[in-house]
């Protein structure tokens, strides 16, 4: 397989965390899914327990008609794994190779009777949920045609299940507010990365464990009169990322990059609430978690989450380093007075009004080199 492209790898991340607010959405982002890593059939399930309920019960590949046997004979599709249990030990947030994990899967009733007719004989399950309020699973089917399943299919599998996770744990969220009010603490308390709900006003209103042992420390956020507390340009961006409407923070209020004293990169993934989650007051969810790359260019991050033309953009980047207006129009080839509506255009779409808020924003957006 060919190395994902760090622009195919940002636009899928961002359809992945659109669904988590619109779940219309998952049929195409799971098919593309499947088309950068080589699949042709995929289904998600998050369903609530100890009663089963689906909340996401999609498929991708596969008709209506050729689907329902399939759904008949969950019990065999089970069985394909292994002994009975064995998929309660499987581990979480992790890509598992049906074929790799029990090599007799092929002669399981199951694939021989129901997946090889359709030509699929293998697949790639990721279990990112399973606990007493409920489960989640996202699985990829592997066509006859396009050959076994290998270490660069498993490996791009890792790079979105985090970004996958994150997309699920907020569909749970937003559901729990007709499940019961406490539904959503288990389900945060259950992520191992740290998980803060925001109001629009940068108050803190919940945070899981690993928020909170985050809060304590400090580094690089904390807590300061019950509002969170962040490096200045950080807090700016994310003061800047939640004054816009949720409709455009779905997908470009991702990636605000931070740093820990001890030079460790974090990526701050801001989702929008919008008063629908758990705890009306919440305007966004912030995931803290280690950085991940590919990410985008600082630049790009900023025309893409403030709406910059591509000459705003260059404006913001200009004056943003230091540059005078003057400075500025002459770089670009433009007149002065152009260059001048250019910025105030920047200053309106990003809320700022003067060159050292522009500092601190693209400061927020670049890590610095150590």
């Amino acid at each position: 397989m060919r190395p994902i492209a760090a622009e195919d790898f940002s636009t899928l991340v961002g359809s992945i965390y659109d669904c988590a607010l619109d779940p219309a959405l998952w049929p195409d982002t799971l098919t593309a899914l499947c088309r950068e890593m080589g699949f042709r059939m995929s289904s998600l399930v998050l369903a609530t327990l100890p009663d089963p309920r689906p909340l996401l019960d999609i498929t991708t590949g596969l008709s209506p008609e050729q689907r329902a046997p399939m759904l008949e004979n969950g019990h065999a599709a089970i069985e394909a794994w292994g002994p009975p249990g064995t998929l309660a030990r499987l581990p979480l947030d992790t890509p598992m190779v049906r074929s790799l994990f029990n090599p007799a899967a092929g002669e399981s009733r199951y694939v021989r009777e129901l997946c090889l007719p359709l030509g699929f004989f293998d697949s790639m399950s990721i279990m990112f949920a399973r606990d007493a309020t409920g489960f989640s699973v996202v699985s990829f089917g592997r066509h006859l045609d396009d050959g076994p399943i290998g270490p660069e299919e498993v490996e791009t599998a890792r790079l979105f299940v985090p970004h996958l996770k994150r997309a699920l744990t907020i569909g749970r969220l937003l559901e729990a507010r007709t499940i019961e009010a406490a539904t959503h603490r288990a389900v945060l308390d259950g992520l191992a990365v740290a998980v803060l709900l925001l109001g629009a006003d940068l108050r803190l209103l919940h945070g899981n464990r690993a928020g909170e042992a985050l809060l304590r420390t400090g580094d690089p956020l904390g807590r300061r009169a019950g509002r969170l507390a962040a490096p200045r340009g950080v807090a700016a961006a994310i003061a800047a990322a939640l004054a816009q409407p949720a409709a455009r923070l779905n997908r470009r209020g991702l990636g605000i990059p931070a740093r820990r004293s001890d030079g460790d990169e974090l990526v701050l993934h801001l989702l929008p609430l919008g008063g629908s989650g758990p705890l009306p007051d919440a305007a966004a969810a912030l995931f803290v978690a280690p950085a991940i790359l590919p990410r985008p260019a600082p630049l790009e991050a900023i025309a893409e989450l403030f709406d910059l033309t591509p000459t705003e953009a260059r404006v913001l980047e200009l004056v943003g380093r230091g540059r005078s207006g003057t400075e500025a129009a002459a770089a670009l080839g433009i007149a002065i007075s152009t260059a001048r509506s250019h910025l105030l255009r920047v200053f309106e779409k990003t809320g700022t009004h003067r060159q050292a808020d522009l500092v601190a924003l693209l400061a927020a957006f670049s890590l610095p080199i150590t």
